[in-house]
């Protein structure tokens, strides 16, 4: 049975997100959501309103050390990158690495360096294509997409590794 969506059971699609919340709700956008969001742009701006409010006032109470330690890394590593100071690049993305996948500090140091050869090849691609010279950028564009098939891969087998 297909449900007739309007604009007044808009308090449906709420108790929707109370349940994904709550655990309860294996999906939280089924295809009658996104039946109901097409038509209902603003049912669709309410809601994502009502759920950023939600899901702030949740996270504020569940803000960990290490999602604390992971935000610094996180920024270190954007501040590393502005100032050019490559050292401190690898460290803080190692650390931020680290932090997030469960990785040793070796296995993010290497998976890192895929990264961070990968936004080379693509600073150079950059280069390249903004001075015309087509070819030469493909070139090392896919030498950036090779460096980052590289880092993808190794972090699904250690993400199979730890399951």
């Amino acid at each position: 049975m297909e449900i007739k969506w309007t604009k007044l059971n808009c308090s449906q699609i709420e108790q929707y997100y109370e349940d994904y919340l709550n655990g309860t709700l294996s999906d939280l956008i089924d295809e009658g959501m996104i039946r109901h969001f097409a038509k209902c742009e603003e049912c669709f701006r309410n809601f994502l309103k009502w759920g950023q409010r939600k899901m702030k006032t949740q996270i504020r109470k569940e803000i960990t050390e290490e999602a604390k330690q992971m935000a610094c890394h996180e920024i270190g590593w954007w501040k590393a990158h502005h100032r050019k100071d490559t050292k401190a690049l690898v460290k803080e993305m190692a650390d931020f690495y680290r932090l997030l996948f469960g990785l040793t500090l070796g296995e993010a140091g290497l998976t890192v360096g895929f990264r961070i050869n990968a936004a080379k090849f693509h600073d150079k691609a950059e280069e390249y294509e903004d001075k015309g010279n087509q070819k030469k950028a493909d070139v090392y564009w896919n030498r950036a997409k090779e460096e980052l098939q590289k880092h993808f891969t190794f972090l699904e087998k250690l993400r199979k590794r730890n399951k």
